[in-house]
C-alpha cells in the first residue's frame, strides 16, 4: 500500500462538513485512480514475438495450437474502487490475476519481468506529482469559495 500526503486536508476538514470533504476530494480522487489504472492495465510489447506464449491464452504446441491455458488476462484485472469512510476517501487500485505480483509489483516482480514490465513503484514515481497537485488545487479552490 502507498500512501501519498496532501497538504490543505485539515484546512478543508475545519471548514467543512466530513460529508461535503469527501464530495470535494472524490473527483481528484477519480482521477488519481484512473491515471494509476490506465498506466498498469497497458501491456508493453512483447519481449520474444516467437514466443510459444499467446497472451491471454497460454502457452501453444509446436502446430501453435493451444494445449496449456494458463493466461488469467493481468491486463484486463485490473480494478479500481474509492471508499468513502468517515476519516476521508480511500482509493484502491489492483489485480486479482495470481501472478500480478510477480510481472508488475516492485517488490516481488520476477527477473524476467524487470525492466519491461511497469510496476506499482513506477506508477507511483510517475503520477504522485500531478495527484498531488490536482488535490491541492482542488483543496485551494474550496477553501477560497
Amino acid at each position: 500500500m502507498v500512501n501519498i500526503e496532501i497538504k490543505g486536508i485539515e484546512e478543508l476538514s475545519a471548514k467543512f462538513s466530513k460529508v461535503q470533504r469527501n464530495d470535494i476530494l472524490y473527483p481528484p480522487m477519480e482521477r488519481a485512480v484512473t491515471r494509476i489504472h490506465n498506466f498498469m492495465y497497458k501491456y508493453p510489447p512483447q519481449k520474444n514475438p516467437a514466443s510459444r506464449y499467446k497472451r491471454g491464452s497460454g502457452w501453444m504446441n509446436k502446430d501453435g495450437v493451444v494445449t496449456n491455458l494458463t493466461s488469467e488476462e493481468l491486463g484486463q484485472k485490473w480494478t479500481t474502487k474509492i471508499e468513502r469512510k468517515s476519516d476521508g476517501l480511500v482509493g484502491k487500485i489492483g489485480n486479482n490475476a495470481s501472478y500480478a505480483p510477480l510481472v508488475q509489483s516492485k517488490q516481488f516482480q520476477a527477473r524476467i519481468h524487470r525492466d519491461w514490465w511497469q510496476t506499482d513503484e513506477d506508477a507511483i514515481n510517475r503520477f504522485s506529482g500531478p495527484i498531488v497537485r490536482d488535490f491541492e488545487a482542488v483543496i485551494k479552490r474550496a477553501l477560497q469559495g
